[in-house]
């Protein structure tokens, strides 16, 4: 991993972190933006577009998992 992709990375984790709060932890959290972004970067034609593809992708899936 780059350090740039670290970075985002984080900032999304810590973005979706309140919405979540007491539901999952950070760690959780990262797992899905993590698995996220190694779905949708060997997809993305344009890689700007790409943490915001991660964050709507990582709040679907968290929010499908709270309905569970």
């Amino acid at each position: 991993m780059d350090a740039e992709r670290d970075r985002l990375i984080s900032q999304i984790v810590r973005e979706l972190t309140p919405g979540y709060r007491g539901v999952f932890d950070p760690d959780q959290i990262a797992t899905v933006v993590n698995d996220a972004w190694d779905l949708l970067e060997h997809h993305s034609t344009i890689n700007s577009y790409l943490p915001n593809l991660v964050t709507r992708r990582a709040r679907e899936q968290l929010a499908a998992l709270t309905a569970v």
